[in-house]
Formats: C-alpha cells, sequence, structure tokens
C-alpha cells in the first residue's frame, strides 16, 4: 500500500483526473460542496414581520399587538329559553274545518343577568319545537314573535299536526334559522326591557272534518331559543367589572434571541386602549411586566399609567352595522427610560394584571348602548425601535443540513474541519455549533474559540466587503465518530461590541454567512 496524502477544499471546486506512480492509478472524485451552511441576517434577530426598512436602509423595529381583550361574550350571553304553552278545552266544542280554537299571547322574559337590552340582532342560532295533539283531526299551528323581522317580515312558524290515530297522539317537530332576524324586546307597550312577545294559533285544518274537542283533549307545545349568538344588542349593559387577574401573553418579538443583552439608542413605547363597545368604562392597569423565561428576569413596567384610573369615552356608531362603529382610542406613551429598561429585558412573555369598570357612571346612555359581534374592548401595546444598539454576548441560532458523504469520511489519514465565515455586521462574533441527529438531540457541543472580525461596514453600502474569518475544527476519532451520525448543525453565534458600549446600526443587507469545509488527508490503495 502506498499512501498519497490529498487535500479536499468543499469551497473550491477540485476535480482530479489522474494520479500517477510506477503504475498509474485512477479513481473518481466528486466535486465536493460545502457539508453544511448558514446565513444569518436581520430575520435571525427579529421576525421578518416586525422589520421596516427606511429610507437609508436602516432597519427599524414595529410591534403593535393586543395584549388584553374583552370580546362581546364577556358582557353578555343570550340564555337558552324554552316557552311551554298548553291548551285544553274546558267544555266541548264542535270545531269547524279552517276554524281557529286557541289563540294565547305569551310574554316571554329572558333571565339576562346585569344587563337590560332593548333590541338583539341574530347572528345565528335556532329555534326548536315540538307540538303534540289528541285532537281526532289534522290540526294546523301557527306559532309568530310579530316584532322580530327579517327583510320586513316577522318570525312565523306554520305546522301542521296529523290527526290522533287509536289513541296515539300526533306529533311533529323541527327547527328554523334565526340568523338575521332582528327582535325588540321591550315588551308589550315597549317600555320594558329582555321581553318578547309570542303569538299562538291553532285552526281545524281546512281540509279536515268537522271535530268535537272535548274536556279530554290536549294540545302541547314547546318552544326553545337555542344558542342564539348576537350580532348586534341595544339597551343598558349595567355597571359591570372584569377582573383579568394576572395573565400572560406570548410575546416572540425576540424569539430567535437564546441570550445575552442589548442597550438600546432609542425606544418609543406606548399601550393604547381602544374601546369598540358602545360603553364608557374605567381601566385600572395594575401590572405590566416584561418577562424573560430564559433567563429568569422580569422588569415590571415603571411608568404613571400604573394603578392610574383610566376613563375611556363610548365607540360611536352610525347605527347601521359593525362597519360603522367609529372606535374610542386612548394613547398613553411611556416614558422613555421606563420604555427602555423594559424592552431591553428582551422578554418572551408579557405579565398583566388589570380591571375593566363599565358604565362607571351608571346608565348615562338612557338604555343606548350597544355591542357587535367581533367588536370589543383591547389593550394594545406599541413600539418602533431603530436596530441601533450596543450588544453583550447577544446570541442568535439557525440550524442547518448537515450533509455526510462516505467519500469524504471515510479513510481519512489526518486533518480538520473549517467553518469559513463571511461577516458583513460591524461586530465581531464568537460561534458555537452543536452535532445533532435525526430527532435533533444534542450529539456534541463544539465552542469555537477563535474571534469573528467584524467587517468595516459602519455604514450603508451596496457592495459589502465581508470580512473572512477561518476557524478550524480539530479531528480525531471520537468526534469523526460523531459527525457520521450527524444529521443537522445548529450554528449559535454571539455578537459583543468592542468598545462595549459602542453603539452600531444593522443595515438591510447585513449578514453572516458561514460554511463548513473539509481539510483531509486520506489513505489510497494502488
Amino acid at each position: 500500500m502506498k499512501f498519497y496524502s490529498i487535500c479536499f477544499f468543499l469551497l473550491a471546486l477540485i476535480s482530479i483526473t489522474a494520479c500517477k506512480t510506477d503504475e498509474q492509478t485512477n479513481w473518481d472524485v466528486d466535486v465536493l460542496a460545502p457539508l453544511a451552511k448558514s446565513k444569518l441576517t436581520i430575520a435571525n434577530i427579529i421576525s421578518d414581520s416586525l422589520i421596516q426598512t427606511n429610507s437609508d436602509h436602516s432597519i427599524s423595529v414595529a410591534y403593535n399587538d393586543t395584549v388584553f381583550s374583552l370580546n362581546f361574550d364577556s358582557i353578555f350571553q343570550m340564555p337558552d329559553t324554552t316557552i311551554n304553552t298548553y291548551f285544553k278545552s274546558p267544555i266541548i266544542t264542535l270545531v269547524q274545518p279552517g276554524q281557529q280554537f286557541f289563540a294565547k299571547t305569551d310574554k316571554v322574559k329572558l333571565k339576562i343577568p346585569d344587563v337590560l337590552l332593548s333590541n338583539v340582532e341574530a347572528l345565528s342560532g335556532k329555534i326548536k319545537f315540538y307540538i303534540r295533539s289528541s285532537i281526532n283531526e289534522k290540526t294546523k299551528f301557527i306559532y309568530e314573535i310579530p316584532r322580530a323581522l327579517k327583510n320586513g317580515s316577522s318570525l312565523k312558524i306554520t305546522k301542521y299536526i296529523p290527526a290522533c290515530k287509536n289513541g296515539v297522539p300526533g306529533e311533529t317537530y323541527g327547527e328554523i334559522d334565526v340568523s338575521g332576524y332582528n327582535f325588540d324586546l321591550t315588551g308589550e307597550f315597549f317600555n320594558s326591557a329582555n321581553t318578547l312577545m309570542a303569538n299562538t294559533k291553532v285552526y281545524n285544518d281546512s281540509s279536515s272534518n268537522a271535530v268535537n274537542i272535548s274536556t279530554n283533549d290536549s294540545i302541547k307545545f314547546f318552544v326553545t331559543f337555542d344558542n342564539v349568538v348576537p350580532n348586534y344588542a341595544k339597551g343598558y349593559f349595567g355597571m359591570q367589572s372584569q377582573a383579568s387577574g394576572v395573565k400572560s401573553s406570548n410575546f416572540d418579538i425576540f424569539k430567535n434571541i437564546i441570550s445575552g443583552s442589548i442597550d438600546l439608542s432609542g425606544i418609543n413605547l406606548s399601550v393604547s386602549i381602544v374601546n369598540y363597545l358602545g360603553v364608557d368604562a374605567k381601566l385600572i392597569l395594575q401590572s405590566l411586566i416584561s418577562n424573560n423565561t430564559n433567563t429568569g428576569h422580569s422588569v415590571p413596567l415603571n411608568s404613571a399609567i400604573i394603578n392610574k384610573h383610566i376613563n375611556i369615552s363610548r365607540a360611536k356608531s352610525n347605527g347601521v352595522n359593525a362597519n360603522g362603529v367609529e372606535p374610542s382610542i386612548l394613547k398613553l406613551d411611556i416614558e422613555a427610560l421606563a420604555a427602555k429598561l423594559f424592552i431591553e429585558n428582551l422578554p418572551n412573555q408579557l405579565k398583566y394584571n388589570l380591571n375593566i369598570f363599565m358604565n362607571p357612571l351608571g346608565n348615562i346612555s338612557g338604555g343606548n348602548d350597544f355591542i357587535y359581534y367581533g367588536k370589543g374592548f383591547m389593550v394594545i401595546l406599541k413600539f418602533n425601535m431603530p436596530l441601533s444598539f450596543s450588544s453583550n454576548a447577544l446570541t442568535i441560532a439557525d440550524t442547518a443540513n448537515f450533509t455526510y458523504n462516505a467519500k469524504t469520511f471515510d479513510n481519512i489519514n489526518g486533518g480538520k474541519l473549517n467553518v469559513i465565515a463571511y461577516n458583513t455586521f460591524p461586530i465581531k462574533a464568537k460561534l458555537t455549533m452543536k452535532l445533532l441527529d435525526e430527532n435533533k438531540n444534542i450529539i456534541e457541543n463544539i465552542n469555537l474559540p477563535q474571534i469573528i472580525e467584524a467587517a468595516s461596514n459602519a455604514n450603508y453600502s451596496n457592495d459589502l466587503i465581508p470580512n473572512k474569518s477561518i476557524l478550524p475544527i480539530l479531528i480525531n476519532a471520537d468526534r469523526l465518530a460523531n459527525f457520521r451520525k450527524t444529521k443537522y448543525i445548529a450554528f449559535s453565534a454571539s455578537f459583543t461590541s468592542m468598545p462595549q458600549n459602542q453603539q452600531i446600526t444593522i443595515y438591510d443587507n447585513h449578514y453572516l454567512e458561514l460554511k463548513l469545509s473539509a481539510d483531509f488527508s486520506y489513505n489510497v490503495n494502488n
């Protein structure tokens, strides 16, 4: 056996056509590609959806999201309501074909706690009915809510009940969709609330014979309002209060940042209260906390808005539909230092505790509170910050596929792997690698002590000149075995400003490109 030392570099295209000794030996070698490659950009620092590019190509981060919302069903819900009506003749009565023999008007009181409604438009829901008759002829049943209107027509159910045969009562049942119906709930004299009027009429069908209705005959009917969801409601919603308790919401703007700290050059932070309800309200924000679960560090917002009684006006409506609602919006700016400390904690979670009081002054609208489905009360956190900062070990990561090639890793006599880094960020970095198996379990951590040097691109340029750094990885038998099991490599880059308080500006074309290549010598047989 003779040994020939051959170096393969994965970043260059090397084609070997032949090697000659006393006897010519030929073999085929593939053109080698990087074993793994990654490109860390702005999107690895901040989520793409939050990035704004300024006219000078610098980057700003714009965040606007709801921390808390109060929805329609938190204020009231329409209860399922069943109306039972019973007919029994006090005397024996002869009823002719087509003749009405029963009529009744029901005053139906809806049990809605703390809320007095005068008008409701249904978004969805059903009326279910069941009718049972012991009369020996076919009868006609009409149930009508005259002040429930859709396209100018009242809600009406007309059903025919089969005759009682051989002592077996006639039965019928069914349901109708009430979506789009507008229900007047002001009662018989238009001066009540939560009250609808319903009429029931029963006839001997015109196709039936004359029939004697005895004192033993009866008709029972049950009408149920089932799962009615309002699209619109009007009335007085009461002096309700809602306490959130200590709650948390995800804050994923910095989800790509694993560790480290930043010192921001500036930030504009505000809390906006948006009220789409036709209800006056008062808000007390007891606490708002920036929580970083990775570090275990929390920063309460130290602002004048905390524990302040904040009055919010009601929304306005053109009375047509939800699109005609003009919300009441109150913007509360946060003091600069409080905002800076709150965001520099790099939170991945916000904790809050607040109380909302509706109609704190009572029924000052005279029963003209309103609400539309899908429109509610929101507390929104907004901020805008330029991506200009100093950093200390600010760490971001990316996971790349690893290409195992037997021709690269078999018959190795010696050598190393190189991470070749092309850095256009104006900031130095240190790199770590995690070798991962097919389930992304860690096989080995590799810490690279060398520094990836900063680029000299302090200002924006179309022609970036990356700073090239080569970081060698020594290979031994154990590490080689680990690479043979590797399916993915997680690269983590840790950026630190030098000097540490120096502010840098990030531009939209900055990147750190990493390529893993092999520099091996091999044993080759003649």
